[in-house]
């Protein structure tokens, strides 16, 4: 792996006639993370080369002192590689398509994630809509041309996951109906409702 420009141009000047005994304060890197084409980068420590031996010593803290010699201060960069989840949500009822209430709960694309990163997946409500419910049935973890239901977590292991989220529609029961009749009737003894 080659260093990206972004790390490069982070490089400190050179310093040229520096006297014996002067302190070089060294720049921290350490809460920086630089991403690059599947990963990132983060910065592991400054080491010192002396010129005139052929030892290396790792420098404890952010200052080095010149010593009877010229040297080399090397910066050193580890890559990490890193992966995405990424949703999608599919209706699992023939003919009817998700409304928006649901497409609305699509959880968004996660980036940057390391390798062994445990995932918890979202869960989700109901969503009643007019004639019924949309009612979420399951993940689905889709891996190409095949896949598997997920439960609750997955684990990110050196690749990016897909995830499809199934939504089953049940209709509202149909209410059950009957009939309403209307009389008159006469509550005094001996007459009879007239017609009108």
């Amino acid at each position: 792996k080659q260093l990206p420009q972004a790390i490069i141009d982070k490089l400190p000047e050179d310093k040229t006639n520096v006297e014996d005994g002067t302190v070089i304060n060294l720049p921290s890197f350490a809460d920086e993370v630089v991403e690059d084409k599947g990963g990132f980068w983060k910065f592991i420590g400054w080491e010192m080369f002396p010129v005139i031996r052929s030892t290396r010593n790792l420098i404890d803290g952010n200052t080095v002192t010149v010593n009877g010699s010229d040297l080399v201060i090397i910066g050193k960069w580890g890559f990490e590689a890193s992966y995405f989840v990424e949703y999608a949500f599919k209706s699992i009822t023939a003919g009817k398509e998700l409304p928006e209430d649901v497409l609305v709960k699509l959880p968004e694309k996660q980036t940057g994630i390391p390798a062994e990163t445990e995932i918890t997946l979202p869960e989700m409500t109901d969503v009643k809509v007019e004639g019924g419910t949309w009612k979420f049935r399951y993940w689905y973890l889709s891996l190409g041309d095949h896949g598997h239901e997920v439960e609750n977590e997955i684990t990110v292991e050196n690749a990016d996951l897909f995830l499809i989220g199934g939504w089953e529609f049940e209709k509202d029961p149909e209410p059950k109906k009957y009939d309403v009749t209307f009389r008159f009737v006469s509550v005094t003894a001996g007459k009879d409702l007239p017609q009108a």
